[in-house]
């Protein structure tokens, strides 16, 4: 099975995310423009067959503090479970904040499109996290960067140019406040990723 830590940010966030997408995977046009270009607004997806981006659906749209890998088994997952319920009470809720757009592995040559945050407990949580799952022999794949994934693409783009008009600026205004993180099952059902809550773990609370 597929395993992840996550935060996730409350509808009104995930609703800005959804106009950002738009304006990204439309060049950057308004809304209206943007479902002319083929938004499917009831199922929120891009329709443009010659786009090569793969918009993230609404439900998955989440920040990873930590990606666990597949292939990890019952037991495993129970190991998981019972050592990250000693990270929250170590941390008190604290704020996200938008921040700019990026790509993986650059803009030059994108894979994947996000949208940054920021807070001051993100890198103390993800690194809490990191420690405790360690003793079971579970490591992070790459450095933690703070990010929500908007767009997939299975081949590199140039991604300048979509990028560009948010440079040296956040893309929101509104923050929310973190006051939990989630240990995450993904699933695929019918060529769809499909993610389900293992559990919550309440930041600044006893287990």
């Amino acid at each position: 099975m597929r395993l992840f830590i996550a935060i996730m940010p409350p509808a009104e966030i995930v609703e800005e995310l959804k106009g950002l997408q738009k304006g990204l995977l439309a060049g950057g046009a308004r809304i209206g423009a943007a479902e002319q270009a083929g938004w499917d607004k009831e199922k929120e997806v891009l329709l443009v067959r010659k786009s090569p981006w793969r918009p993230s659906a609404p439900d998955q749209l989440h920040l990873t503090l930590q990606f666990l890998g597949d292939g990890i088994n019952l037991h495993q997952k129970e190991e998981i479970r019972k050592a990250l319920e000693g990270v929250g009470p170590k941390h008190a809720p604290f704020e996200i904040r938008p921040a700019g757009l990026g790509a993986f592995p650059s803009p030059a040559r994108a894979s994947v499109l996000w949208a940054g945050v920021e807070g001051s407990g993100l890198e103390g949580l993800a690194q809490d996290i990191e420690a405790a799952l360690l003793p079971l022999d579970i490591k992070r794949d790459k450095p933690f960067a703070a990010h929500i994934t908007l767009a997939r693409s299975k081949l590199p783009q140039d991604a300048k140019a979509m990028l560009a008009p948010y440079a040296d600026r956040a893309w929101g205004e509104k923050s929310w406040k973190a006051e939990e993180f989630l240990l995450m099952e993904s699933t695929e059902a019918l060529g769809r990723r499909e993610h389900e809550v293992v559990q919550r773990y309440a930041l600044g609370t006893a287990p």
